[in-house]
């Protein structure tokens, strides 16, 4: 069997990305127990928060994500699958866009995620203080203190299910 020349083209960098995410998937990267930095972040009212308040006792999530990716829509769609009730306050969704684009994807998706934080990131001071070097990227940690992070797309966000609950 000869694959054609434009099957290839369209197939491979599925399998690369596919592949990339396998490896990020296979090795979290484990940070050094640190603080949440602080970074200043907004609601979708414009207030702004800093990062490391959010980060709460116990076990908890900060989900970087674009606005309007797809792989977004993806990974909430599998948060709201786990029906998160109480556990929904230990998830902030920090989300890199305005706070007028924060608040379209609150709108859309907080009654279906309930205690689910939403920020806005427009400047980027949370990526950068969380170092983080993809979207989406999620960063775990207890406590207060970051324990490790998983960048690039997830292809069975279900993983992370008993961090939450």
């Amino acid at each position: 069997m000869r694959l054609s020349p434009s099957f290839v083209d369209r197939l491979l960098p599925s399998l690369v990305g596919v592949g990339l995410a396998l490896a990020t998937l296979a090795r979290p990267a484990l940070a050094e127990s640190r603080p949440v930095p602080s970074a200043a972040v907004q609601r979708a009212d414009g207030t702004t928060v800093d990062l490391a308040s959010l980060a709460v006792a116990g076990p908890w999530l900060l989900v970087s994500v674009t606005a309007d990716a797809p792989v977004t829509g993806r990974l909430l769609q599998a948060l709201e699958s786990w029906q998160l009730g109480a556990s929904g306050s230990r998830i902030v969704l920090v989300v890199d866009g305005t706070p007028v684009q924060v608040g379209r994807v609150e709108t859309q998706w907080a009654a279906r995620l309930p205690g689910v934080q939403f920020v806005a990131d427009d400047r980027g001071l949370a990526r950068r203080a969380l170092q983080v070097r993809a979207l989406p990227t999620i960063v775990g940690g207890r406590d207060g203190m970051v324990a490790w992070q998983v960048a690039g797309v997830l292809n069975d966000p279900g993983m992370l299910r008993s961090v939450v609950q």
